[in-house]
C-alpha cells in the first residue's frame, strides 16, 4: 500500500467517525406506574367501547396544535378519525388543522388570560385554555360549519358556556330549528355544558342580556337506528395559550376543571408549561407554587385521572441553566402528587436551535410539523403504545356485513273496528323507525280480517296542536307475497326485489283527518278509502290507527307469509328538515334510500 492510499484511508475513517451517532435514548417516563387511566383506556379503545382521549394544557407549543395534532392523527389512524375534539369560541385562538369553519356576527368581547396579548380580566377564569367570548349584542351569532364527511357521519356537540348572576339567554340552532334554548342566570359564577346534540352546523343566536361562552367538545360519530355505529376512536383536545405560563392556568376556577373533565372524560391529562415561565418570569418558586396548584385541582376535579408533567428544553432566550433548574422542580412536584414526568429536555438538547436545522422547530423556540411529529410519536412510544401492534388498529377491522333480513311474526286477528286497533295491538311487538339518535315512530302490525292493521306513535316535534302546527309527517306501508310478481319477475328481469304496493297515510291536523295515496311499482294508483283515527299525544306527535285493504296490498286473509317495509318521514322539531326513517333496515346497515326495495323488507310470517 502506497503511502498517499494509507493517509486517504485514515482520513475516511476520521470522516466517518466524525458523522457518526451515539445510539439514542429516549429518557423513559417516570412515574408510569401512575397512568393507569391511560393504559385502561388503550384497552377499551381497542375494545372498541369508547374514544381513547387525551387533554394537552400548555403554551403556545400546544395553542398552536402541532405535537398534540401529530397524536392525534397517530391515534385515529388506528382508531379513526372523531374529530378535533375541543374547539374554542374565540377568533383569536390559533386555528386548529381540520376544525370547523366559525364565523362571528355582531359584536363580541374576545377574552384571553395571558398578559402577551390582551390585559387580562380579574381571577378565577373559567375557560379551560385561557380563551373566550362575551357579548351582549342581541343580533350577535356564532357560525359553525363542520367539514363535509363521507359515509353519513355527524358530530355530536355539546356547548360550554358560562352561568352567573345577572347573565343571560341564548339558542342552539341546527338549520332554522331553535333546538335548545339556554338560560344563563345563576346564583353564582360556574361553567356549565349543554346537552348534546348531533350537528352538520349549528349556530348560536337569539341571544337577550350578557353571554358568556367558552367553546364546544365535538366527537364524531355515526348513529344508525339509534346506536353508535363507531363507538372507539380518539380525541385529542389542545387546550394551550400562547403566551400563557402556569401562573395563568392556576386561577382556573376548580369547578370549571371538574364540569369540563366530567363532560370529556379524558383518560390522560398532559401540562407542558415551562418556556414562558422561564423567559418571562424566571422564577422557580413561583413556577413550582402555580404547577403543584394545577395538579391539586385536576386531581381533585378528576380523581384517578393520570397526569403526566413534561419538561421544556432551553431555547434562544433561555439563560443557560435555567431549563435544568426548572425540569427538577417539576420532577420533584410530579413526585410528590404521585404523577408522571417525562424530561423532553434532554431529547432536545440544551438548545433548540440545532433542532431547526432538522426541521423540528419552527424558529428556534415553536415546533414545526416534523418536530411535533418526533414529539408525538416518542411520546406515544414511551407511554407504551407501539403503533405496530395491530390490536389498535381497530379502523382496519372491517364489520361484518349484516344482510340477513328481518324475520317477524304478527298475530291474526279477529275483524276490528278502527277504535278497538290500539287496545288489540296494545301487547303486540312494537318495531321502531330511528332518526339518527331520536325515535322517530313506534308501529305494530296484525292482520285483522280483511285488513291489514296498524298502529303507529309518531314523535314529531311539528305536529303541536296548541301551537296550531300539524305538517310534513306521514307513515308508508309497502307490502307483496313472497313468490309474487314483485317478488319474481322484477327480480328476474329487471335486478331487483320490487314491493308491488305502497300506501301513505298522512295526518292533517289534530282534527283526526287524514289523506292518503297509493302507489305500484312507484306509479301513482288511486288510493281505496278505510278506516282511520288519529289522536294527540302530548306534548307533541301522534298516534295514528289505520285498516288497510289486504285485496288492495295484493294479499289476502289467507296469507301466511309476505314482504313487509314501513317508513315514516318525521322532523324532530318546528322548521327541522323532514326525514326518511325505514323501519326494517338490518342491523348496524345505513338507509340506502330505496324506497320499494325487497331486499330489506322484513319477511313477515302471520301467526295463528
Amino acid at each position: 500500500m502506497n503511502k498517499l492510499l494509507a493517509i486517504s484511508i485514515f482520513l475516511l475513517c476520521c470522516s466517518l467517525s466524525a458523522f457518526s451517532a451515539d445510539t439514542v435514548t429516549v429518557p423513559p417516563i417516570i412515574g408510569i406506574e401512575n397512568l393507569a387511566s391511560w393504559r385502561e383506556g388503550v384497552k377499551q379503545a381497542d375494545e372498541n367501547k369508547k374514544p381513547l382521549t387525551i387533554a394537552c394544557f400548555g403554551d403556545s407549543n400546544t395553542e398552536n396544535p402541532i405535537y398534540s395534532a401529530a397524536i392525534r392523527d397517530i391515534l385515529q389512524s388506528c382508531y379513526g378519525d372523531h374529530g378535533t375534539g375541543y374547539y374554542t369560541f374565540n377568533k383569536n385562538r390559533a386555528p386548529i388543522p381540520r376544525g370547523p369553519e366559525v364565523q362571528y356576527d355582531g359584536k363580541w368581547t374576545y377574552y384571553d388570560t395571558s398578559p402577551g396579548r390582551d390585559t387580562p380580566p380579574p381571577a378565577p377564569y373559567y375557560a379551560m385554555d385561557g380563551f373566550w367570548s362575551s357579548t351582549d349584542d342581541a343580533v350577535a351569532s356564532i357560525n359553525v360549519q363542520f367539514p363535509q364527511i363521507p359515509g353519513n357521519a355527524n358530530h355530536r356537540v355539546r356547548v360550554h358556556y358560562q352561568v352567573g348572576p345577572g347573565l343571560g339567554t341564548f339558542s342552539i340552532f341546527t338549520g332554522n330549528w331553535e333546538r335548545i334554548k339556554i338560560n344563563c342566570n345563576a346564583d353564582k359564577p360556574g361553567y356549565a355544558v349543554s346537552e348534546s346534540f348531533l350537528a352538520e352546523q349549528f349556530k348560536i343566536a337569539k341571544i337577550t342580556g350578557k353571554v358568556v361562552l367558552f367553546g364546544c367538545d365535538i366527537d364524531r360519530v355515526k348513529i344508525l337506528q339509534g346506536e353508535n355505529a363507531m363507538p372507539g376512536g380518539a380525541l385529542v383536545y389542545a387546550l394551550g395559550n400562547g403566551w400563557g405560563m402556569s401562573q395563568h392556568l392556576s386561577p382556573t376556577d376548580e369547578q370549571a376543571f371538574k364540569k369540563f373533565f366530567e363532560t370529556t372524560k379524558p383518560d390522560l391529562v398532559t401540562i407542558l408549561f415551562g418556556t414562558n415561565d422561564m423567559h418571562n418570569d424566571g422564577r422557580i418558586n413561583t413556577y413550582r407554587q402555580a404547577m403543584a396548584t394545577i395538579i391539586d385541582k385536576i386531581q381533585h376535579a378528576s380523581p384517578g385521572t393520570g397526569i403526566l408533567v413534561i419538561s421544556c428544553p432551553e431555547a434562544g432566550q433561555t439563560k443557560d441553566g435555567l431549563a435544568e433548574e426548572f425540569a427538577n422542580a417539576i420532577k420533584e412536584i410530579a413526585a410528590d402528587k404521585k404523577c408522571a414526568f417525562w424530561d423532553w429536555r434532554v431529547l432536545m438538547g440544551s438548545h433548540s436551535r440545532p433542532a431547526e436545522q432538522l426541521g423540528w422547530m419552527a424558529d428556534g423556540l415553536h415546533y414545526g410539523t416534523v418536530g411535533g411529529s418526533v414529539f408525538g410519536h416518542l411520546l406515544l412510544k414511551q407511554l407504551g403504545f407501539d403503533i405496530n401492534d395491530m390490536k389498535h388498529w381497530t379502523s382496519l377491522a372491517r364489520s361484518k356485513d349484516q344482510t340477513d333480513r328481518r324475520e317477524i311474526k304478527i298475530p291474526r286477528l279477529k275483524q276490528l273496528k278502527i277504535d278497538e286497533v290500539a287496545n288489540a295491538l296494545k301487547d303486540e311487538e312494537a318495531y321502531t323507525c330511528w332518526n339518527l339518535d331520536q325515535k322517530a315512530a313506534d308501529v305494530k302490525f296484525a292482520m285483522a280480517g280483511d285488513s291489514l292493521a296498524v298502529f303507529v306513535r309518531i314523535y314529531d316535534g311539528r305536529c303541536i296542536a296548541d301551537q296550531a302546527v300539524w305538517s310534513g309527517s306521514n307513515i308508508d306501508v309497502y307490502a307483496s307475497k313472497v313468490g309474487s310478481w314483485a317478488g319474481d319477475e322484477n327480480e328476474k328481469f329487471r335486478g331487483y326485489h320490487g314491493i308491488i304496493r305502497q300506501m301513505v297515510i298522512q295526518a292533517t291536523g289534530a282534527d283526526g283527518g287524514v289523506k292518503t295515496s297509493g302507489h305500484e311499482s312507484g306509479k301513482d294508483q288511486p288510493a281505496p278509502e278505510f278506516p282511520t283515527q288519529v289522536k294527540l299525544m302530548q306534548p307533541y306527535g301522534y298516534e295514528l290507527s289505520a285498516l288497510v285493504p289486504l285485496s288492495w296490498l295484493l294479499i289476502d286473509e289467507k296469507t301466511d307469509q309476505f314482504y313487509l317495509e314501513s317508513a315514516v318521514v318525521v322532523a324532530p322539531g318546528v322548521g327541522a328538515p323532514a326525514t326518511f326513517c325505514r323501519l326494517f333496515l338490518p342491523p348496524n346497515q345505513p338507509d340506502g334510500g330505496a324506497f320499494r326495495d325487497n331486499s330489506k323488507a322484513a319477511i313477515v310470517t302471520v301467526k295463528k
